[in-house]
């Protein structure tokens, strides 16, 4: 496969249609690809050639008609990122020229339209709904709303540009019309190799292995890649595999909607949960929980390939099945977040959120969505379950983030293929519970004389809320979920009763007593960040009751402060009675 060395300018101009194959991904390039051309065209020297990559290109056989002249049709199998980005970059060159008038003699004007379209025909063609987005937004200019992320970024693309080039007039508004000419001079000039093949199966084949400027493939946009050329070699006849490809491609068109659509839930980027994350943990309920799932696509793609040695119709039948339930997976993932946005009450599911700790549970959770979702009893007490084993075993226990990972996603891909049932599940859950971290365990960690130590703050201030809202039940007062998650931020700070640092002087008594007690759980409370500055020191006569309002125990809106007010003195043997309490309160709530 010979390259030859082409103009941007000549490839845009001759007659010739791009199309977008089905399999590719949709838009990708985002701020800082976007910055990095804007600078390479705007500081490259005018009478210098700039290298801009490589164009595959597959002739598909097909035509467009205008009045005068046959364009020949070609998918773009690797490039389409610079194309389409090139081509909103000259839109909005093009907008500018033709509002600056002028006279237009020679039809400079019209024959630079031919970037853009040939009569009725758009020169790059997207695939679907980002292609009506592509022409009629981008180009034609009409108004509409994004709703995939591809369309996002289409829309921020021409929105970058246009923000540029109206800087540019600005800075130079006599010259501006010559700047435009010259910028899209040096468009014209950029010098790309192009390739062409003549098959689907080479240009599939070829997509799984280019890699376009600017943001790599992801290992899901990789796997669809790869069952498309999967079924290509299963499926014989042109309409079959079209049809096929189709299929798949919206079955992926789907999945990133999905994930576009979780992406704007609270916390979620705190998870740090990417797409070839729940790609992943797909695999683990689907495939295999063991080691072969952190490299699921080279596992998939060892299992397809085996399959098609022995029987090409297992293999089709596996990889549309991969793909259905794939899909299944990312809309488990969106309808949990959908769940997670509705909560207004702080439920359980808000509470697994504000912990933070999923990455070892998302597979289960997802399996169990998805066999359990419509049960909302079951699944309440799944989740109860889970939040339980978070506190015990990581929390309050210490043990590291990946302890019993290979566990819990045996427990999800036995419950995802029908193997383990609510009860059976159930039973495992509070079993490893019990190993890892018992109740006489559980006691032991929260009687640490060092507990403070041992624990985070924000685990802290999680054990501290959810007492917090115990005490607000007895008034049937609910703590907001807004202000539950307020309390983990940094605006609240754990709080000592019983300062770290005391204001006054103790003597040798209070001394061993201090260095005995500060640090335990009963001398634990919450506070706001600048409640705990302007008392934190003070002895506890003057947190306990100030006048006015003035910040103190007794005029707080916190409950596990208020109730400090009832104290009369506070002491070692005050700290170890209210220790004694919030211990019977943690063994109770997250009882097993």
């Amino acid at each position: 496969m010979d390259g030859s060395l082409v103009s941007l300018g000549g490839l845009l101009t001759d007659n010739q249609i791009y199309d977008i194959p089905v399999y590719q991904r949709g838009y990708a390039w985002e701020q800082k690809n976007l910055e990095d051309l804007w600078e390479d065209i705007y500081y490259l020297e005018p009478s210098k050639k700039h290298y801009f990559g490589t164009v595959l290109l597959k002739d598909s056989g097909k035509v467009a008609e205008t009045e005068f002249t046959v364009l020949k049709r070609f998918d773009v199998i690797d490039g389409q990122q610079r194309l389409t980005t090139v081509l909103i970059l000259l839109r909005e060159i093009i907008a500018n020229l033709e509002k600056s008038g002028g006279d237009d003699p020679d039809g400079e004007m019209a024959s630079l339209r031919n970037y853009l379209r040939r009569g009725p025909h758009y020169k790059l063609n997207l695939p679907g709904s980002d292609g009506e987005f592509f022409n009629g937004v981008i180009i034609d200019g009409h108004h509409d709303e994004t709703r995939t992320r591809s369309q996002r970024r289409l829309a921020d693309a021409k929105a970058f540009f246009k923000e540029r080039l109206g800087e540019e007039q600005e800075r130079q508004s006599d010259d501006f019309k010559r700047f435009l000419i010259g910028l899209k001079k040096k468009i014209d000039d950029l010098q790309l190799i192009q390739y062409q093949v003549n098959s689907d199966a080479d240009a599939i084949r070829i997509f799984e292995t280019v890699n376009d400027r600017g943001r790599p493939l992801s290992v899901l946009e990789k796997t669809k890649s790869f069952l498309m050329h999967a079924s290509y070699l299963c499926i014989e006849g042109e309409d079959a595999i079209a049809g096929r490809l189709q299929e798949l491609n919206g079955h992926f068109s789907r999945i990133y909607r999905h994930f576009e659509q979780a992406r704007g839930t609270r916390h979620l980027d705190r998870l740090r949960l990417t797409e070839d994350d729940v790609h992943r943990y797909h695999y683990i309920i689907y495939v295999s929980p063991w080691s072969s799932s952190s490299r699921p696509l080279d596992s998939l793609k060892d299992r397809v390939r085996n399959m098609l040695r022995e029987s090409a119709a297992d293999s089709e039948e596996y990889t549309i099945q991969y793909a259905r339930d794939l899909e299944r997976a990312f809309l488990a993932v969106k309808n949990i977040t959908d769940e997670y946005k509705a909560d207004t009450e702080g439920g359980m599911l808000s509470k697994l959120f504000m912990l933070e700790r999923l990455g070892n549970f998302f597979p289960l959770l997802i399996a169990c969505w998805l066999k359990f979702g419509s049960e909302k009893e079951r699944l309440e007490q799944i989740l109860r379950l889970l939040e339980a084993i978070i506190v015990r075993v990581y929390l309050v226990g210490g043990y590291r983030s990946n302890t019993a990972a290979s566990t819990l996603g045996s427990m999800a891909h036995r419950v995802h293929n029908e193997r383990l049932d609510f009860d059976g599940l159930i039973s495992e859950l509070k079993g490893m519970i019990r190993y890892y971290h018992d109740d006489d365990a559980f006691e032991q960690s929260l009687r640490r004389q060092g507990f403070y130590r041992g624990l985070g703050s924000r685990s802290i201030k999680y054990l501290l809320t959810q007492y917090e809202i115990y005490l607000r039940k007895k008034g049937d007062v609910p703590l907001a979920i807004s202000t539950q998650e307020d309390i983990l931020t940094s605006d609240y700070e754990v709080e000592h009763v019983w300062a770290q640092n005391p204001a006054r002087s103790l003597s040798e008594i209070e001394e061993t007593q201090h260095k005995e007690s500060v640090h335990k759980l009963g001398n634990l409370t919450i506070a706001s960040k600048a409640w705990n500055i302007s008392m934190g020191n003070k002895p506890f006569e003057d947190k306990k009751t100030q006048p006015d309002d003035r910040p103190s125990y007794s005029n707080s809106s916190l409950q596990v402060q208020k109730t400090l007010a009832e104290e009369t003195m506070w002491d070692a043997e005050t700290i170890s009675e209210r220790e004694d309490r919030l211990v019977e309160f943690t063994l109770q709530r997250w009882a097993i």
